[in-house]
């Protein structure tokens, strides 16, 4: 997972970027082109889950996915989780494994 820099409670434009790839050594990007869902899943620090619709960032082909966040989504700082979850047209349903990630809190308002 790629965000660039330091996160802090509600930014806006933060960009999470990952790779799906299979389990193989070494990894393969897997094909996500075709797929037929597509969900970014957040877990904040309470424990509360939310889904977000990331965008390819080529073709898909790549296995390169990537959602940037609004307003409302990095609302409370701490221990953050990703997982993306992905259904191929085959009927295939995944989850690719944690990411885990920190929001700082802030003392401007």
């Amino acid at each position: 997972m790629s965000t660039g820099s330091a996160i802090h409670q509600y930014d806006t434009g933060t960009t999470f970027q990952v790779t799906i790839t299979d389990d193989c050594v070494p990894a393969v990007a897997i094909d996500l082109s075709t797929a037929t869902l597509l969900a970014f899943c957040f877990k904040r620090p309470d424990g509360s889950v939310f889904d977000r619709t990331p965008t390819f960032v080529n073709t898909g082909a790549d296995g390169k996915l990537e959602y940037t966040t609004v307003l409302a989504d990095l609302d409370q700082p701490g221990p953050w989780k990703l997982q993306v979850r992905y259904v191929l047209a085959s009927g295939v349903d995944r989850r690719a494994d944690v990411k885990n990630f920190n929001v700082k809190a802030n003392v401007c308002a």
